[in-house]
């Protein structure tokens, strides 16, 4: 049911702009139902799958918002924040490569901050199955960023988009947040994050959209 909103979805928003919905990539191609934010609760077990997830998800984002200043070129609370997590991050990989184990399962909490930096919104522990939070996604897209943090995400499909691999419209409008509240949405630090509040208004469009046929 899920899946048949968000192609409705798309194919309204397609006519609102008078384009076509490609209908022949999305017979052809295969398309998962992708959360927004990742699954906290899909594990991450094997020693190799954690220090992948920290050097190519989580250390490249940190780093990013760990340079991040204000007027006066000082560092921002949230940079502070980013800068401790990373560093606490090549620790632990480090730790994990010499051990090759994890010694009190530190990776579970480390992704776990990490995450809640991402998604500082209670609500994603409840909600993640909520349509707020899903949307439709090419299945090799979706496989390419597994397990990855939003800000990841975002590259990743700004960067399929420029090689010319379909997106579908409300996907990609999600991602760069044209449904969302765009002065709670002014800074790059907020650009990077998938809210409460994004989740209530990507909701609201939904919403609104199939209302207008009914």
């Amino acid at each position: 049911r899920i899946r048949r909103i968000l192609l409705l979805f798309n194919v309204l928003t397609c006519d609102k702009f008078n384009q076509k919905f490609p209908f022949d990539s999305y017979r052809d191609y295969s398309y998962d139902v992708e959360h927004v934010n990742s699954q906290t609760d899909n594990p991450i077990e094997k020693i190799n799958d954690k220090i992948s997830w920290i050097d190519e998800h989580a250390l490249p984002c940190l780093k990013i918002d760990s340079e991040e200043t204000d007027e006066k070129t000082q560092k921002t609370q949230n940079a502070k924040k980013a800068e401790e997590l990373f560093k606490r991050g090549e620790s632990l990989v480090k730790e994990l490569r010499e051990n090759d184990k994890d010694t009190g399962n530190k990776f579970k909490a480390f992704r776990t901050d990490v995450e809640k930096y991402y998604a500082p919104d209670a609500y994603l522990n409840s909600n993640k199955d909520h349509i707020g939070n899903l949307t439709l996604l090419n299945s090799s897209i979706n496989r390419e960023y597994h397990n990855a943090l939003f800000p990841k995400k975002l590259r990743t499909l700004k960067r399929c988009d420029q090689e010319g691999i379909y997106i579908p419209l409300c996907t990609k409008y999600m991602f760069l947040k044209y449904y969302s509240n765009t002065q709670i949405n002014a800074s790059s630090f907020s650009m990077m994050r998938w809210r409460k509040s994004d989740h209530d208004d990507y909701t609201e469009a939904i919403e609104e959209t199939i209302k207008s046929i009914l």
